[in-house]
């Protein structure tokens, strides 16, 4: 009934090796996750199942003065206290901005069960975290969205939803929207399934176990076309050494979205290992630059 291909199993173990080495070989950036003078609190936003387990890293001073804002949004298995999260918050602090951190519903340290999530589900909590953070931070200069993989396809469909007048910078970091494809295909995450007739679950790498819904959902969501109308800022970041997710698929987000700027790492794999500072610096310029 649950099948593993051999490939998939492989790119499992692959990530599951490599994460346990993130604290002890990706370090390779100046801070410790946290902005020093800085502050950071912890705190629950209320999302569309439960509560979202969050952190809010301030730089130094900032009061109610104006800042830029960024969000970041993790990707599929992922969380806000990843390395490559803590140094983008560290990295846009250090540059005067106040940056929010969450954990999907299912996921992290946020309420809810990991099998119960969905796109659409993550959309919705993506929209609690844009509301809360738009009451409480109403008088910043601007609000950008920083995606990685699930995640960086999913932070430009609501910058197309609410528009560039809302969210005037949209970063995606090897975004997935691939995973359509794969689901399509009936293969995704080491589990093989009928994808126009999925079990209720299945298990996944790391014994994780996925719902049904995630497939059926997620099978008939156009991303690409869902991400087109927004007119405002992007920015392109990806691997050419990513095993799970194609470089190709930021190139075709290039080709939809003409404004968009397109970084190609060489050497680099989706998780960005050894290449933060790659990232920081790219990030950092893009947002800062004056067009």
């Amino acid at each position: 009934m649950k099948k593993f291909s051999i490939i998939a199993l492989i790119a499992a173990l692959a990530f599951t090796a490599c994460t346990s080495n993130q604290e002890s070989d990706d370090m390779d950036w100046t801070g410790t996750g946290t902005y020093f003078g800085g502050s950071s609190d912890t705190l629950y936003i209320q999302g569309a199942v439960g509560r979202l387990h969050t952190i809010v890293d301030r730089p130094v001073s900032v009061g109610q003065m104006p800042c830029r804002v960024a969000i970041i949004v993790h990707g599929f298995q992922g969380s806000k206290d990843s390395s490559l999260h803590r140094m983008l918050a560290d990295t846009l602090c250090h540059d005067g901005f106040t940056v929010i951190r969450f954990d999907f519903n299912g996921q992290g340290g946020s309420d809810g069960e990991f099998k119960d999530m969905t796109v659409p589900k993550e959309m919705d909590d993506l929209r609690c975290v844009y509301r809360w953070v738009r009451k409480r931070f109403d008088y910043a200069l601007d609000y950008t969205l920083i995606g990685h993989s699930l995640g960086g396809a999913e932070a430009p469909m609501l910058a197309a939803e609410l528009g560039k007048d809302s969210i005037q910078n949209v970063v995606m970091l090897a975004p997935a929207p691939s995973v359509r494809n794969m689901i399509l295909s009936g293969k995704f995450w080491g589990a093989e399934f009928d994808s126009h007739n999925p079990p209720k679950e299945m298990a996944v790498w790391n014994n994780s176990i996925l719902g049904g819904e995630f497939i059926t959902t997620l099978r008939d969501m156009p991303l690409y076309e869902l991400a087109m109308p927004y007119k405002g800022r992007v920015c392109l970041i990806h691997g050419d050494d990513d095993w799970l997710i194609p470089y190709t698929d930021s190139e075709t987000y290039h080709l939809l979205l003409p404004q968009s700027e397109y970084h190609k790492l060489s050497n680099c794999e989706h998780l960005f290992y050894g290449h933060y500072k790659d990232v920081a610096e790219i990030v950092v310029k893009f947002l800062t630059r004056e067009d």
